[in-house]
């Protein structure tokens, strides 16, 4: 007797190992679609980053700056291992339930309970459930559609950094191009002070005008401080996108020129419906939903499959070996959760397709507003550069020639001068609220818009 129980285990792990290969090989031809990874950066692509990072302390172009972030920014990162999760979760959706393997011992006499060699009957069997056909396909188009989304999502993300580096790197170049204007007004305002000393010893002009210039010398080295405050919280902002640490060095931005856009905003709004990665995760959103609807459907309207097979050893009976076969279904119309899980399913799809709706219309008005803020910094930015610099040059000028004449009082050149500054200092705001303004623009919109735009120096000219 001993030995035929040996005889059902070796029998019964056949069976096991038989039966999972059996499932092993229709889970793969259950599968065909082989999912995409994200690709891998090529050799060119990594050496051309190091090479950008390299740069970095020594020239900070925006271009270097915008290679190392989308390489490094942790962001990034941890949106590109999302879509890695994602992807690796597509095979498990279209699977079989866990093969079971089940043994039972009946009629063990109680006056021996542990001799099972007595037994009226020993079984060893295997169960496999299986899904209503459709089912494990529809879950595992909704599981290629969460693909679809977090790449969508990832694509969001992208052009969010870009647009964060690009505002944070047009700061910066304001705030540098700022200070080296503060320190022209100051070696101009102490050439100042240095002919009004003169002038004191002379008698043409009085102490106060010393005083009064040496307080505007003063006041220019004050704003140069908070400057370079603006200066090194624009350095902490660019590292952290690229994933360095805030103190890293950044060398001297290039002078940025806003683009002109000559597209209209009609234009701009149809291609946002159509290339915003928010849209098409909002699109890839309403398929999942469908999708989820079906397997849904499937399982509420046809039933789980269950088929078995048991060998059985009869140790006081004859025949002494027999088997068994097995088929069950569960009943889902006689469960009332199957018909709510259904109708949950079906309200999903309507409200993912509220949601793309919804987004379709606040895209038009962020990129109809972002396109208003667009034209009135475009409008400002023309006014300072066209009307008010030329204007004050030429008063400066003219009382800077009076003042080495001894026609002009210093106090006259001195607002002059103040003048001059507030513009300069006024075009370089307002190229900053142009340039971010066109950055702004470009997020809404989800796209570079460089085939449609020229320089401002182009047009200007």
């Amino acid at each position: 007797m001993a030995r035929e129980y040996q005889a059902v285990l070796a029998t019964g792990a056949l069976v096991v190992l038989v039966s999972a290969c059996a499932a092993s090989s229709n889970r793969a031809q259950e599968a065909p679609w082989v999912p995409r990874g994200k690709p891998q950066r090529s050799g060119n692509e990594r050496e051309r980053v190091l090479t950008a990072e390299a740069s970095l302390p020594v020239d900070a172009s925006l271009e270097s700056i915008l290679a190392v972030a989308l390489a490094r920014n942790p962001e990034l990162l941890a949106a590109e291992a999302r879509v890695e999760e994602s992807l690796a979760r597509v095979p498990i959706a279209s699977r079989l339930p866990d093969l079971e393997l089940k043994q039972e011992i009946w009629a063990v006499p109680l006056s021996r309970p542990w001799d099972i060699t007595e037994a009226g009957m020993i079984m060893l069997g295997v169960r496999q459930a299986f899904p209503p056909r459709g089912s494990r396909e529809a879950q595992a188009r909704a599981a290629r559609e969460e693909v679809e989304i977090a790449r969508s999502s990832l694509q969001g993300l992208k052009l969010d950094v870009i647009a964060r580096a690009k505002r944070s790197y047009f700061e910066y170049a304001a705030a540098h191009g700022e200070a080296a204007i503060h320190l022209e007004h100051a070696g101009i305002t102490e050439k100042i002070l240095e002919l009004t000393r003169v002038y004191f010893r002379t008698g043409k002009v009085s102490e106060q005008d010393v005083l009064r210039v040496g307080v505007a010398l003063v006041a220019l080295h004050k704003e140069l401080a908070n400057i370079e405050q603006r200066r090194l919280t624009s350095i902490a902002r660019l590292n952290t996108l690229m994933g360095r640490t805030p103190g890293a060095v950044l060398g001297p931005p290039a002078e940025p020129n806003p683009m002109v856009l000559g597209t209209q905003v009609d234009e701009l709004i149809a291609r946002a419906k159509t290339e915003r990665p928010e849209i098409a995760a909002a699109r890839h959103a309403v398929n999942r939903s469908e999708a989820e609807r079906q397997a849904t459907d499937r399982t509420t309207l046809w039933p789980t499959i269950m088929v078995g097979a048991d060998y059985w050893l009869q140790p006081t009976m004859e025949p002494t070996h027999a088997y068994a076969a097995m088929v069950s279904i569960n009943l889902p119309w006689l469960n009332p959760k199957r018909r709510e899980e259904a109708e949950a399913a079906r309200r999903a799809v309507v409200a993912e397709r509220r949601m793309l709706e919804a987004l379709d219309n606040s895209i038009s008005g962020e990129v109809a507003a972002a396109h208003a803020r667009y034209e009135g910094a475009l409008k400002t930015h023309r006014i300072v550069t066209e009307d008010l610099l030329p204007a004050a040059r030429k008063s400066f000028d003219a009382a800077q020639a009076g003042f080495v004449g001894g026609q002009v009082q210093s106090l006259a050149l001195l607002d002059a001068l103040s003048a001059l500054l507030e513009v300069r200092l006024s075009e370089v705001r307002a190229r900053l609220d142009l340039l971010v303004a066109l950055v702004e623009l470009r997020r809404a919109v989800g796209d570079e818009m460089e085939k449609n735009a020229t320089t401002s120096h182009e047009v200007t000219q």
